[in-house]
């Protein structure tokens, strides 16, 4: 049950094997389902099965839901390891990294996190704040948030392998898929396609704010992504670098990447 889960995690160290699918509730206190207590070490093993809120962030069809519950799935405060699992979030982000001044981490492995956010978080799958984060083998897919509509990488370490960012969607500022705020951003072997943004990147965006943003993107596919800011007849604002007004220090690198049926624009400001 969901309470048994609660208490697991929340117990410190722990190994947890799911054998059922799990919901959360209608109203839990706060703005977590379930916390990670800091500096624990905790692995949770899916075996397949769905972990989601009452009522998810948006729908099958990646449409938002006006009675979404408006808490995050989990907030991870030290060591947490995910293999093959599904989640669907709330309004919130699905999982949270809060690690500023520490070293904690997430690894996501053979997992989909998906139907999670709404108009007003930010980091719609993910939101990885000082955190070191680490996907493999996953699928992010039809979350929506302000900034980040898959992923925000606040400040952080974030490697993504092997997998993929389809029909997320950002309403604000950037990143569609993902993006990337003054952090280090590493994707290989990945597919990114047919997510939206209503201003910068459709794909992805990086974003230099008080720290250095370093995006290298190699060996990955990029296509169908669609931003607002450009012509919606040449609808392809993939990959925006964009330095504040604190920080000017960023960089993107593209390696063997492939683009199908789009412009590839790229704009420092």
């Amino acid at each position: 049950t969901f309470e048994q889960l609660k208490t697991a995690i929340e117990s410190s160290d722990a190994v947890i094997s799911l054998t059922n699918d799990i919901k959360a509730p209608a109203t839990v206190s706060g703005d977590y389902a379930l916390v990670v207590p800091a500096g624990a070490t905790i692995e949770i093993q899916g075996n397949g099965h769905v972990l989601s809120a009452d009522v998810t962030g948006t729908d099958v069809a990646g449409n938002l839901q006006a009675d979404s519950s408006n808490y995050s799935m989990i907030q991870n405060n030290g060591y947490l390891t995910i293999d093959n699992l599904t989640i669907w979030g709330g309004a919130k982000s699905a999982i949270e990294v809060n690690s500023q001044n520490k070293d904690y981490s997430l690894k996501l492995t053979n997992s989909t996190i998906e139907r999670t956010g709404s108009e007003n978080t930010q980091g719609g799958g993910i939101r990885n704040k000082y955190g070191n984060l680490y996907i493999e083998n996953s699928k992010i897919s039809r979350n929506y948030a302000s900034y980040g509509g898959g992923m925000l990488n606040e400040w952080g370490k974030l490697v993504i392998e092997n997998s993929s960012l389809n029909e997320n969607r950002s309403t604000v500022d950037g990143g569609g898929a993902a993006e990337n705020k003054g952090g280090y951003f590493l994707m290989n072997n990945c597919t990114v396609a047919n997510n939206y943004s209503n201003q910068n990147g459709g794909g992805l965006h990086n974003f230099a704010c008080i720290e250095n943003a370093n995006m290298t993107v190699m060996n990955s596919t990029i296509v169908g992504n669609v931003s607002g800011k450009v012509s919606r007849v040449v609808a392809d604002f993939v990959i925006t670098n964009k330095a504040g007004v604190q920080c000017s220090m960023l960089s993107v690198r593209l390696l063997n990447i492939t683009m199908l049926l789009q412009h590839l624009i790229m704009t420092i400001h």
